[in-house]
């Protein structure tokens, strides 16, 4: 689409961005309502799910949706596909998600099986997806864990500037000679240790605190890796 295109230099660029935008409002708000009919729905569901499934690496042409796609080895194909489902849709496709609620209907046997019809191949996935899936799932579980536990970690560390703010509040009502919070003070220097390098400013920042004996626990002097183990622990 040319986005600088006008009616008065550009008639027949105009007429083209008119007819696509017109296709990109069918394909974004498709479903929403009852003004469009449902063979419409279960095409614009059945090209999302191309999409989403091309986007993430499958190829849509093909039953073995374990073969890898064009997209398995284009990350820029990919992040620019992924761009254009966003834009599309930004909070998920309506259409699929309609086609999706007329799995669950209940009622005439022919009107069943027409809308069985419809929702063929849309974002449905097989036992064979069901089964890799799970064995993914089950060998990324000790990882996962790990994750949650850092993810804890920095948590607890981010909340400790303001569980210490009102701390130093309480303690400036009760008494007018606490300076509130350190205001007008000056923040303490941080040295740029490793943590710092390597982007981790929240643990490093908590680090030294620690070593300052700010927070009221002792600092973390060595971080042990047991690769035999898969686990990961800090002392």
């Amino acid at each position: 689409m040319l986005l600088t295109v006008s009616d008065e230099f550009y008639p027949a660029a105009n007429a083209v961005n008119d007819g696509a935008r017109a296709g990109l409002k069918l394909l974004a708000r498709c479903g929403l309502d009852s003004s469009t009919r449902d063979e419409t729905v279960s095409r614009v569901a059945r090209f999302a799910t191309k999409l989403w499934r091309m986007m993430n690496g499958e190829d849509p042409g093909i039953e073995n949706r374990c073969i890898g796609g064009v997209c398995s080895n284009d990350p820029i194909l990919r992040t620019t596909l992924l761009a254009l489902w966003q834009w599309i849709y930004p909070k998920g496709c309506i259409a699929v998600i309609r086609v999706q609620s007329w799995r669950s209907m209940k009622g005439d046997p022919l009107d069943m099986k027409r809308y069985e019809d419809f929702s063929t191949n849309v974002m449905s996935i097989s036992d064979e997806e069901k089964k890799i899936a799970m064995e993914e799932e089950a060998s990324l579980s000790e990882l996962q864990s790990v994750v949650l536990k850092e993810i804890s970690r920095q948590q607890w560390r981010c909340d400790m500037s303001t569980d210490a703010y009102e701390i130093l509040k309480v303690e400036a009502n009760n008494d007018l000679n606490v300076s509130f919070g350190g205001v007008g003070q000056p923040l303490p220097v941080l040295n740029k240790d490793t943590l710092w390098r390597n982007g981790a400013w929240a643990a490093s920042t908590a680090q030294q605190r620690r070593e300052k004996e700010e927070d009221g626990v002792s600092s973390v002097t060595k971080i042990r890796l047991s690769v035999a183990a898969k686990s990961v622990s800090e002392s």
